[in-house]
């Protein structure tokens, strides 16, 4: 359960992806009032795109490094009824189904702890806040 004083977040693969490229989102990333946890959605989308070694390497530091969030067995099925709405209301390409679930996935397993999500993918989520509500914040 999370405290009364501190706030958790998660942040969105979005945000890793481009902080390892930039370094834009560290010192807000070290200045942040949240506790992080980490999410195994984003471990995998973050190993599944890792080219290099250092990548690779990183990310295998930060799955070690964070207390890790897994969606539950309901939260894949309450997944799979959001994707299946939001796919059929926008008609989106399997490319695109593809994403918004590992989105969604995110989504819920941060809102079963209280957490907020950070992303720069501010429309996606949004989108999914329409089926289930859950706290969100954009760094874009």
């Amino acid at each position: 359960m999370p405290s009364k004083t501190v706030s958790l977040a998660i942040l969105d693969t979005s945000v890793y992806i481009d902080n390892f490229r930039t370094g834009r989102f560290t010192q807000k990333i070290l200045a942040s009032p949240f506790l992080f946890r980490g999410s195994s959605v984003v471990i995998h989308e973050l190993l599944r795109g890792a080219r290099t070694t250092a990548e690779q390497a990183f990310v295998r530091d930060l799955a070690g490094s964070l207390r890790l969030i897994t969606p539950t067995e309901k939260d894949w099925q309450d997944s799979a009824t959001i994707v299946a709405r939001l796919a059929a209301e926008k008609g989106y390409e399997r490319r695109k189904i593809q994403e918004l679930s590992f989105d969604v996935l995110i989504a819920l397993a941060a809102r079963s702890i209280g957490a907020t999500v950070i992303t720069l993918n501010r429309h996606d989520f949004t989108d999914i806040r329409r089926y289930r509500r859950f706290q969100l914040v954009s760094w874009e």
